[in-house]
């Protein structure tokens, strides 16, 4: 009997051990797929049901204009230089950025269109975004004011695509002010 008793003894004790261990590495397992799958609900769809706010600009969508991650009252700095006609013109200096953000409530619509051109100024010079939310550099080669109150348009139907779908532009006030010495 006490070796029938030990006999039986030894093999229940690391089966004990062995399911405790499948058991912690299955809850473990069951843990992380748990976690995975709020992570990824929570960054891969926002919770209106909306575009994901760092893919591919698209269709229809509302979004709103940044600029130096300001949607309205951004300062761009500017270098200046006379002409030789007398008047002065500047250009941004590197660094300074725009960028568009999905925004159900934003101003601007993308229409049948699916893209956004910023417009530093009134002569045809643009910068065009692809992607939601990410920060492509203030064209340094454009001229822009020296100094004072201007606005930076993102516009969906700019030059030969035109405005399709309800597409609307979005415009970010802004100032412009001389760093030149």
């Amino acid at each position: 009997m006490n070796t029938r008793a030990s006999h039986s003894a030894k093999p229940t004790r690391p089966r004990r051990i062995q399911l405790g261990r499948v058991l912690a590495l299955r809850a473990l397992a069951l843990s992380a797929l748990a976690l995975s799958t709020v992570a990824l609900s929570c960054t891969a769809n926002p919770p209106d049901g909306g575009p994901v706010d760092n893919g591919p600009i698209g269709t229809n969508q509302r979004f709103s204009g940044y600029v130096n991650g300001l949607s309205d009252g951004a300062v761009v700095d500017v270098v200046c230089t006379e002409r030789a006609d007398g008047s002065t013109r500047g250009r941004a200096i590197g660094g300074q950025t725009v960028t568009a953000r999905v925004d159900p409530n934003g101003r601007g619509n993308t229409g049948d269109n699916g893209a956004i051109f910023v417009l530093p100024n009134t002569s045809a010079q643009f910068v065009q975004l692809q992607n939601w939310a990410m920060d492509v550099e203030f064209p340094t080669d454009i001229d822009i004011p020296c100094d004072g109150e201007g606005t930076i348009v993102f516009d969906p139907c700019f030059g030969f695509v035109g405005c399709r779908g309800g597409a609307m532009a979005d415009v970010v006030k802004v100032t412009f002010i001389s760093v030149t010495p």
